[in-house]
């Protein structure tokens, strides 16, 4: 992809899934940067001419008026550089906008996918990508495009002030500086593009080895591969650091070429026996004052270009995800297709998927599950009891059931999933989130239900902060089970589906959480993943789901 279709690509994406264009805006702060940066040269051009023997011109002592012209010349030229700081937040606003929204729409197009699709990319990947990837394209695209049209708008408007003053005279240091900048650009781009591969395939490295490596730790520890896993650590890390470093001593050679630019045009408009015209002599300073603020801005083009072709990897990946969102749409089940039944799931399996329940559950070569009671979904690792779940509750394709007959909708089924997840903040917090809004009577009466009373006045009364999935501010592994299965009695959902809540918590826990999850299924049915047999568990259920895989 080149230049002009990466902008092309992320401005339409963009603007194709919402996010509000501010091209009209970044062109009016471009512009607002380029009359300020005139206004900047004129008033140091101003205050330089006493000091070469020039005479101030007469528009601007006209406009300020003698008396006291070089304080009324400082204060316009500090006023005038304070508001091209603030132009630069503006800018600097627009960038992180636009990564925000690029973030955001990438994180909303993921979770909005079937569930399958998670299948086919690690957890790292999509991390990497919502986060650290859409990071180094805000950095390097996203910002360096806005900077680029910033910088030559202004660039434009002083080389404009500069052939006004001097002429054609001032036409041969500009023909100079635009070939050497021509160069640079075209040769710093080059050698960027290779460096992003570089940095790239060693951010991906580095974030592939860590997810490896926290997933693996009591291998490690065991096998005492602590120093060898640090070394190669080092080593991933270290080519990283070596395309970071050299892009910084990358983007600083175009400011010494420019600078010594600089000192060669001033010493040719100077010393140049053939320009004796007194208009040339007297435009010096203006030159001097445009040349001293046209460097830095020719600068940050180079720059800026430069890192356009650092950040090319990191796009590409991020196009390929964005195609993957088209190319794998996997549909999940229509609900449509399915006819509403208000007291039975029907449904038959597709594939080599073995259903065992009793027979007055089974009607020809179809399933029955009533609308009410307890039911657990046993069977080996690897048989399909998620799966199973997942198909219920609308979220997967149907390849291992087809459902024909169901009273289940998305709307009505409350679903708590293996690892929970909670967000950082007060309890109240966490219920808003999941779309509860109940007073504090209702909330006790939830959390006595769940057997969390207890744990009123920490997180109700004093509203202690529960943190999120890593951090649960002294809550056990129970207690966070019983405070989801709060917010499922809380939130008058028809159907609940529980991912394995009876795993890693210990006896006592699960006696009560079981008692929980009975009292749940008296109205209403309540599907959960189990690995042990009801029996096991001292759980009296309904209905015993147990699933294996037919072998061939």
């Amino acid at each position: 992809m080149n230049l002009l279709n990466n902008i092309v690509f992320l401005r339409s994406f963009l603007k194709e899934n919402g996010s509000s264009s501010r091209s009209i805006s970044l062109l009016f702060v471009s512009l607002g940067t380029g009359i300020v940066d005139l206004i900047c040269v004129v008033s140091l051009a101003s205050l330089m001419s006493p000091l070469l023997n020039v005479e101030i011109p007469t528009y601007v002592v006209s406009l300020l008026g003698k008396n006291q012209i070089a304080f009324k010349l400082a204060l316009i030229f500090f006023l005038a550089s304070s508001i091209r700081i603030y132009f630069n937040y503006f800018i600097t606003y627009f960038g992180q906008n636009a990564e925000g929204d690029l973030s955001s729409i990438l994180l909303e197009k993921t979770i909005s996918k079937d569930i399958d699709y998670f299948g086919k990319y690690d957890t790292a990947s999509f991390k990497r990508e919502i986060l650290s990837e859409v990071q180094q394209i805000s950095n390097q695209l996203i910002y360096p495009i806005i900077r680029i049209f910033q910088a030559s708008i202004s660039a434009l408007c002083l080389i404009g002030l500069m052939i006004y003053q001097a002429g054609n005279t001032s036409l041969y240091a500009i023909l100079i500086i635009a070939l050497s900048l021509f160069i640079v650009v075209r040769i710093s781009g080059i050698v960027s593009t290779k460096l992003g591969k570089k940095r790239f395939n060693a951010n991906e490295n580095r974030f592939k080895f860590l997810e490896r490596i926290l997933t693996s730790i009591r291998f490690i520890k065991v096998l005492e591969l602590e120093t060898k896993t640090v070394d190669q650590y080092k080593k991933e890390m270290n080519a990283y650091v070596f395309a970071q470093v050299f892009l910084q001593i990358l983007t600083q050679i175009p400011k010494f070429i420019f600078e010594i630019l600089l000192v060669i045009s001033l010493m040719f408009v100077i010393s140049n026996p053939y320009i004796d015209d007194a208009n040339i002599i007297d435009a010096v300073p203006t030159l001097m004052a445009a040349l001293y603020r046209l460097i830095p801005t020719l600068q940050m083009i180079a720059q800026n270009f430069s890192r356009l072709g650092y950040g090319a990897p990191s796009l590409r990946a991020f196009h390929k995800r964005v195609e993957s969102f088209k190319s794998n749409n996997i549909k999940s089940p229509n609900e449509v297709f399915i006819k509403p039944n208000q007291n039975e799931i029907k449904f038959k399996t597709n594939s080599n998927i073995v259903i065992d329940i009793p027979k007055k559950f089974i009607e020809g070569d179809l399933y029955k599950l009533p609308n009410k009671g307890l039911f657990s979904i046993r069977g080996e690792s690897g048989s399909g009891k998620t799966t199973f779940l997942d198909q219920l509750a609308l979220l997967k394709s149907q390849e291992s059931i087809e459902i024909k007959e169901s009273y289940i909708n998305k709307n009505n089924i409350f679903y708590m999933p293996q690892h929970l997840f909670l967000i950082e903040g007060t309890l109240m917090n966490n219920f808003e989130f999941f779309g509860i809004y109940a007073d504090q009577k209702e909330i006790k009466n939830a959390m006595n239900f769940s057997n969390i009373g207890h744990l009123f006045e920490r997180l109700v009364l004093k509203e202690e902060i529960i943190g999120n999935s890593s951090e649960f501010s002294g809550l056990s592994g129970g207690e966070i089970k019983r405070v989801f299965l709060s917010i499922a009695y809380l939130s008058n959902k028809f159907v609940i589906m529980l991912d394995e809540p009876l795993t890693g918590i210990d006896k006592a826990s699960r006696d009560i959480i079981a008692k929980s999850i009975k009292k749940l299924s008296l109205e209403r049915p309540v599907f959960f993943v189990t690995h042990e047999s009801p029996n096991d568990l001292n759980l009296e259920v309904d209905l015993d789901i147990f699933i294996q895989r037919e072998m061939k």
